[in-house]
């Protein structure tokens, strides 16, 4: 049976559009409200739709509890590609260069879409670290190992962008 504040939130997250200061509200009702965003946006519900997921990351990037911080390290890596995007996103915005390692994992992997190869890229140049950059040419320069995405337009052409930064 779910929790009152579950079935609240789960309205919010299936109401048509997302209010301004959403993710500040739902933080202060407290830790459980917190939990149950969370837990949406890494899919933990049955039966969930893959859109409420998609907003429940996006709230996730945004809120400053440490649950919902160490969420987005897991959101990076999520098996749904727009949640990926979304946190790549929220990683980007934030500076989380702790997460550096999270991002490269997802260039390391031969089933990430182009797209959310280009949108790791992207964020590995936004952050600019030694790391980063490190991570960003280690891609470039692989022989053998995931070159599906390496080799894609989109890719290329974040690389390129990267390389102007």
């Amino acid at each position: 049976m779910p929790t009152d504040i579950e079935v609240r939130l789960m309205r919010l997250l299936n109401s048509i559009e997302l209010r301004r200061g959403l993710a500040g509200e739902i933080e202060a009702m407290g830790t459980e409200a917190v939990t149950v965003v969370c837990d949406a946006a890494l899919g933990t519900y049955v039966g969930q739709r893959p859109w409420i997921r998609n907003r429940a990351a996006a709230l996730v990037g945004v809120m400053r509890h440490p649950q919902a911080v160490e969420t987005l390290a897991l959101l990076v890596a999520s098996d749904s590609a727009p949640v990926s995007r979304r946190a790549l996103r929220a990683v980007r915005r934030r500076e989380r260069h702790d997460l550096v390692p999270d991002v490269q994992g997802l260039l390391d992997r031969e089933d990430t879409p182009p797209t959310l190869a280009a949108e790791a890229v992207l964020t590995l140049a936004a952050l600019n670290t030694k790391p980063a950059r490190a991570a960003i040419a280690k891609y470039e320069s692989k022989t053998g190992g995931p070159s599906t995405h390496r080799s894609s337009p989109v890719v290329r052409r974040a690389l390129s962008r990267s390389a102007r930064a």
